[in-house]
């Protein structure tokens, strides 16, 4: 895994969570494990081709490198 990491996203949990004002029902999005559910994508590597772990799952917070240009989305 790349040392390296510039990006934290300690709060993500929050923002991946989508609540439905009317119903009250919540949609976890992030599980804390894993990208299950999301796609990556890296500028030189295309859609889920992530050979040098930009994006990770470490301790249930998802963590950028930033070796690559990329993002992931739902």
């Amino acid at each position: 895994m790349n040392q390296k990491c510039i990006a934290v996203l300690p709060v993500l949990a929050l923002v991946l969570s989508a609540a439905d004002e009317r119903s009250g029902d919540f949609k976890k999005l992030f599980n804390g494990k894993n990208l299950e559910g999301f796609d990556t994508v890296l500028r030189e590597k295309g859609v889920n081709r992530d050979p040098q772990t930009v994006f990770r799952v470490e301790k249930g917070t998802i963590r950028v490198s930033g070796v690559e240009y990329g993002y992931f989305v739902t």
